[in-house]
């Protein structure tokens, strides 16, 4: 009977370690959690900068297609009329030389977002 208290010193001591590494374990667990926490709420503000950013840049490329179009149609409509414009109807756009569009759609796209690089 003198062994039993020391196997239960033994288990006892056993135990409490056991129970160490589980408060051990439990506050890595909820360190690793706070530092989850702290870059999903830094993600989240830098993907919320990333959408204003997008945001003004799609409202600036907006407000200068505006003036490009505002620009054009007032040259368009400065034009004197041609003879037969009043009778004649409109061009469809199928009536343009090919080269005549392309022109046409480089030099808007140009105006739009700058010459190729």
């Amino acid at each position: 009977m003198v062994s039993e208290p020391s196997n239960t010193a033994t288990i006892d001591q056993a135990i409490n370690r056991i129970l160490a590494a589980e408060r051990e374990g439990r506050a890595d667990v909820a360190r690793c959690a706070a530092e989850a926490e702290g870059i999903l709420a830094d993600a989240q503000a830098r993907a919320e900068r990333i959408r204003e950013r997008t945001e003004a840049r799609v409202q600036l490329v907006h407000r200068i297609a505006d003036r490009c179009l505002e620009k054009v149609l007032g040259e368009l409509h400065s034009l004197p009329p041609e003879p037969d414009e009043g009778t004649a109807p409109l061009a469809a756009a199928s009536d343009v030389p090919d080269e005549v569009m392309d022109d046409a759609v480089a030099r808007l796209v140009d105006e739009l977002i700058g010459p190729p690089s």
